[in-house]
């Protein structure tokens, strides 16, 4: 999935958002978003969407001496799904099919997205409940159900804070359902954008049966270029990997082993590349 101009309008205006954050001095803004579009000379067309990332939201961490852009997004949607985690549990329970509604519910929190208008006022509950009556565009939850009755070993790449939530209460469901199925949650290495990193996820409280590890990526999404060494057998090794969100499938949707990808085509050039409608719900494997 290679960018278009889209992409690039995107990833510059949340750079704008980020700038007026950070930055009260008008001049100060024009200066740094001049470096920033600057940098847009290193854009190449067969560039995936989260390879602009080092170009903006790297380059504009230096120029704001911030490390970590989102943190307090970050803290905010997780401290909101954390609020709801008992509903979303009661949700999955008295549904007639926990195990599909729980892949659809993982799915749902691929909204509690910082980057979207209007999370802050949204109420969360009346929104999960709407899109918990919808179809998933892309449904291959059945072919998941048989191959994971036979697996050992599941790697889950996450995405969003706050989403992470609705994964782990997913992921919850499924140790209770396969007790003997050793799970691992791959996190993000660094601080890019609001997706989770290795630390986010400690400070959560997790099943202490899930194995937590970095995937060594800073990028806004994986791609297997970007995994440190450590994690590539992890990688390698699963019987199945789930990867969670946007970012992750522009990295990885072209990966020679299987995935199912979750996400909710948000985006309307990756609904148009997906040949699905927008804001709908995908569970999708690559082969």
């Amino acid at each position: 999935m290679e960018i278009d101009i889209e992409c690039i309008t995107c990833f510059v205006k949340q750079a704008e958002k980020l700038i007026h954050k950070f930055v009260r001095n008008k001049d100060e803004r024009i200066r740094i978003m001049k470096k920033i579009l600057k940098n847009s000379k290193k854009f190449k067309a067969h560039l995936v969407p989260i390879e602009l990332s080092p170009s903006i939201y790297h380059e504009l961490s230096k120029l704001l001496k911030v490390e970590d852009l989102y943190e307090e997004e970050k803290n905010l949607t997780n401290q909101k799904a954390l609020e709801i985690k008992l509903f979303i549990e009661n949700l999955l329970k008295e549904s007639g099919d926990p195990f599909h509604t729980g892949v659809k519910l993982s799915i749902i929190g691929n909204i509690v997205d910082y980057t979207l208008e209007g999370i802050s006022e949204m109420n969360l509950e009346n929104f999960i409940r709407e899109f918990e009556k919808k179809q998933l565009f892309y449904d291959d939850v059945e072919i998941f159900r048989q191959e994971i009755e036979k697996a050992e070993t599941l790697l889950y790449l996450t995405d969003n804070s706050g989403e992470i939530v609705f994964d782990l209460v997913f992921l919850e469901y499924l140790q209770k359902l396969y007790p003997n199925l050793e799970i691992t949650i791959g996190a993000k290495e660094k601080p890019i954008l609001n997706d989770v990193t290795l630390d986010d996820l400690k400070k959560l409280d997790i099943n202490q049966s899930f194995t937590l590890v970095s995937t060594g990526s800073d990028l806004p999404g994986n791609q297997e270029k970007s995994f440190k060494k450590e994690f590539l057998p992890v990688y390698k090794n699963a019987d199945i990997v789930i990867s969670k969100g946007q970012g992750n499938f522009e990295g990885l949707f072209e990966s020679s082993r299987p995935i199912y990808f979750a996400l909710m085509a948000k985006c309307p050039y990756l609904a148009s590349f997906l040949k699905a409608p927008e804001k709908s719900m995908i569970f999708k494997k690559n082969q």
